[in-house]
């Protein structure tokens, strides 16, 4: 309910081959390639390079940070990686979406999760009434769209919110 179709996951090492696709066709001449500095142009042919890419795009969507934002940041901190990844991603986005239009990203499909729970308020309403109890692990570890979706499921000052029930997970 409150989707045209059923999302899916998209895993990291799916992330990590259109990455390397498309770095791969930037090194070619394809693509719109970004204004990468000199100092990371070595850097982008490995799989480090690939795996600071996801966990940039991951960062994004977990702060609702969009490509313009981000390269306004770069503008005004100086930091023209981050201008060439805001380009990254502008291409990265229209790819994926081409490619997999019902997969998400991790941390985007949480942020998606929680903009259908706040889009839909009848759904929502018939989930507060499913739901006696919301388990979280690790709760220190939430990130802010964990977070926005609990704050929808678990709403304050609700009749008869779920229960809340946070657990630490300790090392051995």
């Amino acid at each position: 309910e409150g989707v045209d179709f059923e999302p899916r996951l998209l895993a990291g090492p799916e992330q990590d081959v259109l990455i390397g696709e498309m770095l791969r066709a930037h090194a070619e001449g394809l693509g719109a390639r970004p204004g990468w500095p000199q100092d990371l142009i070595e850097a982008m042919g490995t799989r480090g390079f690939r795996r600071e890419i996801r966990e940039f795009l991951d960062r994004c969507a977990e702060f609702d940070l969009t490509p313009a934002r981000v390269r306004e940041l770069g503008e005004v901190l100086n930091h023209p990686e981050w201008i060439a990844a805001s380009e990254f991603r502008v291409e990265y986005e229209q790819l994926r979406r081409l490619r997999m239009p019902q997969a998400y990203d991790p941390s985007a499909l949480i942020h998606r999760a929680a903009e259908v729970l706040e889009e839909n308020h009848e759904f929502l309403a018939k989930e507060h009434e499913r739901l006696s109890l919301v388990l979280v692990d690790d709760l220190q570890e939430a990130t802010p769209a964990v977070m926005r979706l609990l704050e929808s499921l678990v709403p304050a000052g609700a009749a008869n919110p779920p229960e809340l029930v946070m657990t630490a997970c300790t090392e051995v």
